[in-house]
């Protein structure tokens, strides 16, 4: 659902493109925080996010996928808050919510993405521990866009997509 001011809302139409251009969105802003938040993270900051990567490891692991599923979104909220730019961080959660809601649909972590999402996780949080912001910029830029290609291939194999139907006709707002 998009709001569209002074006009009401209007749903799209869940294609290819309109996921493809989510993550678009994700990936720039994703990395900037990334990299933002490596220049901000005092040790303390570090040593948590290592720690909630652990704990999200266990998780994935154990097969309690939704449960991973969530404890991933506070591994990176845990990120965009270090970068301290709130107003990101709002236009990325009014923009991620579908993308997500998507793929809990499908059901969270499946067992062949397990050992590579927690790699992707390790390449950011090693960064971090390096204190690289460019190399946690590149690796968020890396893990976002292979979070996109995994959520489209399911999706496709799901024939989740809507392609071709046009959007839902506006709701009008009420006031």
């Amino acid at each position: 659902m998009i709001s569209l001011a002074h006009r009401g809302f209007e749903i799209e139409a869940l294609t290819e493109d309109y996921i493809r251009n989510i993550y678009d969105i994700r990936v720039g802003i994703e990395s900037m925080l990334a990299t933002r938040a490596v220049e901000r993270a005092t040790d303390a900051d570090i040593a948590d996010l290592r720690t909630i990567h652990t704990d999200l490891c266990a998780l994935i692991r154990s097969g309690n996928s939704m449960v991973a599923t969530h404890e991933n979104v506070h591994f990176h909220n845990r990120i965009y808050r270090l970068a301290g730019n709130r107003q990101a961080e709002m236009i990325l959660e009014g923009r991620t919510r579908v993308v997500r809601t998507v793929g809990d649909s499908l059901g969270g972590y499946i067992p062949s993405v397990y050992d590579t999402v927690i790699a992707e996780h390790e390449d950011i949080v090693r960064a971090f521990e390096r204190h690289d912001a460019e190399g946690a910029g590149r690796a968020v830029f890396n893990h976002v866009t292979a979070a996109r290609d995994r959520l489209l291939k399911r999706m496709a194999d799901g024939h989740v997509f809507t392609e071709g139907a046009a959007p839902l006709p506006r709701a009008k707002s009420r006031r």
